[in-house]
């Protein structure tokens, strides 16, 4: 394991060394739980840390589950790395992945069509209820969503009009299946986890980013708690932290 984090940080340092900035995507190869996936990555841009969060800092145990998930969740999915290795470890298992950016979902569907991975993509942002929403984001990094507002800001030169979906309404058997869910969701993770997890009664695993850590962690330790859920960091940032949940008993 520690080889091939090893040789794929090596990979994107010898990228950025002969690859110019603005140059554009590289075909990638990799191999996760034996299997092939093949990727369109910016060695330059927000590619190079969701990369490694997902396939080398993200719990592997998490992907290891028994009983196997019944659906899969990918809240916040990017360019859709996450729906892969978890497409590599569950063949069978439906995948539904949530992205609200164009360019995000551009790649997404590549990702999908030519890794033959079989994920049902939503162009929109997880939330509480059905609406549209402006968000923020950062011109380099599409992964870093800053926040959602009802009104324009024209001070905010990178803005863009989204469709927000609720997860209960386009899953509505949530409540009956084990589940896996992602969710890096740019601040929203409260308000949703707040309406979902009363939903959620079978055993099932969260893998959440915190935004807003210093914050926010009270709460959303006291929420999981409330819950039943167990949890443990994975990873502290400065405004931010990642988190391994699991939920092990079926509540009554």
């Amino acid at each position: 394991m520690y080889a091939h984090r090893r040789r794929r940080r090596f990979l994107f340092a010898v990228l950025k060394q002969v690859v110019p900035y603005g140059s554009g995507l590289l075909d990638v190869r990799i191999v996760v739980n034996g299997c092939q996936l093949t990727l369109k990555l910016d060695p330059w841009s927000g590619d190079r840390p969701s990369f490694f969060e997902v396939m080398d800092e993200m719990p592997a145990e998490a992907l290891q589950q028994a009983p196997t998930p019944e659906l899969i969740l990918d809240a916040g999915a990017n360019i859709g790395l996450f729906s892969l290795r978890a497409r590599a470890y569950y063949s069978k298992v439906p995948i539904l992945a949530f992205e609200p950016l164009p360019r995000n979902c551009e790649r997404l569907a590549y990702h999908n069509a030519v890794n033959q991975a079989r994920i049902i993509v939503h162009q929109a942002a997880v939330w509480t209820a059905a609406r549209q929403t402006y968000l923020n984001y950062h011109a380099t990094n599409t992964g870093q969503l800053a926040f959602l507002s009802t009104t324009t800001d024209q001070a905010q030169p990178f803005q863009i009009l989204v469709n927000c979906v609720r997860l209960p309404d386009i899953v509505p058997e949530i409540g009956t299946k084990r589940l896996l869910l992602k969710m890096d969701i740019e601040g929203a993770e409260l308000p949703v986890l707040e309406d979902l997890l009363p939903l959620i009664t079978k055993p099932s695993v969260l893998l959440c980013e915190l935004h807003d850590d210093l914050r926010s962690r009270p709460h959303f330790i006291r929420l999981l708690e409330h819950h039943g859920w167990k949890m443990r960091t994975t990873k502290n940032e400065a405004d931010c932290s990642y988190w391994y949940c699991t939920l092990n008993k079926p509540v009554l």
